[in-house]
């Protein structure tokens, strides 16, 4: 974000503050330097005319839509929908200094997580989650363009409707899914045995014969041979994790496994499109680590026009970050929620802050891995494993509660 929208109010004498009051009233700056995006005006009323209190709005857009923002720890994060930016107003009166938070990836409000790793912040708010009859009678119509039968292809993306408003409140998010050095830090602090190795094997993609069933494989060695500290994997992120694992770890660190309705509206970003970036993968960005020109050699149905650069899984946060600061939401590997499948959302349940719905088999992940194709790594997308399953395809990431002020374990 360009440097002249970095505002601080002074003092001023009274003369001056009239003369702004009078004279330019209010300051329109567009929003497309923001994001890149369509042009979008704001309005930004005179900080300098009366003393702002801490809880004082003071931008609103000018199609009448009240800007989102939040109390955290004495500050007030004022949010643009849809172009993920930021600013934060620090405690105070006259003189007090807003500042820009463009500086950081995308505008990212970062702080970090009980685990040590960086979280963001997500402002309360409503968005469309799911997709309507139209978006998957395309997504099944593409489906069917990789040999898949139409009956295969609306088993999996019937799930996906109705398309339904949801509303949440504020929470925290894991910048990154949990790497392997994170996930060695929790299991040497809680001596912690996974699924796997209590089992003693897991499927792992071996290369010319596919998925299958190989001893030995865990989160240690995804393939069932080389660690991945000794390959150099420290910062992938942790896969061949059950639901229960991840729950474990997130119960460690006094954090959540995110509910399905969260993780799509964090994905998405404020964005309607198939992905936060669009409908399509166009030109050289990297925006996702999928089935792609880099594993051809693994899969029949990779993406001809895209290199995302890895064959299997990739470091956390070499991908674009979405317009909140997220990283590899879609791709890398598929995330556990919190919540049971059903065949289709649960319209049921409640509209705001929906949580578990009723008991099933199955859980859901989200996000889709390395080795899939587009059509199963879009926001809306859903699958769904049992709590016991897991995969070199299938890891995670924590959420965190917003606390209030006066606790003291809360995110800083």
């Amino acid at each position: 974000m360009s440097q002249r929208f970095l505002t601080k109010t002074i003092q001023v004498p009274p003369w001056l503050c009239l003369l702004w009051a009078v004279v330019l009233g209010v300051f329109w700056v567009s929003t497309a330097s923001f994001a890149g995006g369509t042009s979008r005006s704001f309005q930004v009323l005179p900080p300098l005319v009366n003393e702002v209190a801490t809880h004082d709005a003071i931008l609103e857009l000018i199609q009448g839509e009240l800007v989102p923002k939040v109390q955290v720890h004495d500050r007030v994060v004022v949010y643009f929908p849809g172009h993920g930016v930021k600013w934060l107003m620090a405690a105070g009166g006259a003189g007090q200094e807003v500042l820009e938070l463009g500086k950081r990836q995308h505008g990212a409000f970062t702080y970090t997580g009980n685990d040590g790793a960086p979280i963001v912040l997500i402002p309360e708010g409503a968005f469309w989650m799911g997709s309507t009859s139209e978006e998957v009678e395309s997504v099944v119509k593409e489906c069917m363009g990789y040999d898949f039968s139409e009956e295969r292809c609306r088993g999996w993306f019937k799930g996906e409707m109705p398309r339904h408003r949801v509303s949440l409140k504020t929470f925290y998010i894991d910048t990154h899914e949990v790497t392997n050095r994170l996930f060695q830090q929790f299991v040497t602090e809680k001596g912690y045995t996974t699924t796997a190795e209590r089992e003693g094997e897991s499927y792992a993609f071996v290369e010319g014969e596919g998925w299958k069933p190989v001893k030995g494989a865990s989160w240690r060695k995804p393939e069932g041979k080389a660690s991945v500290f000794a390959s150099n994997r420290e910062n992938h992120p942790v896969v061949l994790v059950s639901w229960d694992d991840a729950k474990a770890y997130c119960d460690h660190y006094g954090q959540r496994l995110p509910t399905e309705a969260e993780w799509e509206y964090a994905a998405r970003a404020g964005t309607e499109t198939r992905n936060w970036w669009g409908n399509g993968y166009a030109g050289a960005r990297r925006v996702a680590n999928i089935a792609d020109q880099s594993a051809r050699g693994l899969f029949k149905n990779s993406l001809a026009n895209y290199n995302d650069g890895f064959e299997r899984t990739a470091p956390v946060g070499v991908t674009a970050a979405n317009p909140w600061g997220l990283y590899d939401m879609i791709g890398n590997v598929w995330e556990w929620t919190v919540d049971w499948y059903d065949n289709e959302h649960d319209v049921k349940s409640p509209q705001a802050n929906p949580g578990e719905p009723a008991a099933h088999r199955n859980l859901v992940i989200r996000g889709g891995s390395w080795d899939n194709e587009p059509i199963n790594a879009r926001s809306a997308n859903r699958y769904r494993l049992r709590p016991m399953d897991r995969a070199g395809t299938v890891g995670f990431r924590c959420v965190q509660d917003v606390c209030p002020q006066s606790e003291t374990k809360c995110a800083r």
